[in-house]
């Protein structure tokens, strides 16, 4: 988990350093705009992800397949969210 934790940070403050030099914008304030409130489900899905690899890896697809579901609603969610805050 703490990969998932670091790498999202590094991954968006990179993204977020080339937002703020073009719209002239302090960096925190447009990371904070852009992806804090998407960090939250981030760590679900990793959280969901790191154990359905796992047991593909050791069970074969079946039991992964059995989370899909569980999946397929932190994404829809997360897509309401996005879409609820960008209108």
């Amino acid at each position: 988990m703490s990969s998932v934790s670091g790498y999202f940070p590094s991954n968006t403050l990179l993204v977020t350093a080339v937002l703020s030099l073009v719209e002239r914008k302090p960096l925190m304030n447009v990371w904070r705009q852009c992806y804090l409130s998407s960090f939250p489900y981030y760590l679900i899905g990793a959280s969901i992800a790191g154990p359905v690899v796992l047991c593909a890896r050791s069970m074969g697809l079946a039991v992964p397949l059995l989370v899909l579901p569980l999946m397929l609603m932190v994404h829809v969610f997360c897509r309401a969210y996005v879409a609820r805050v960008a209108s």
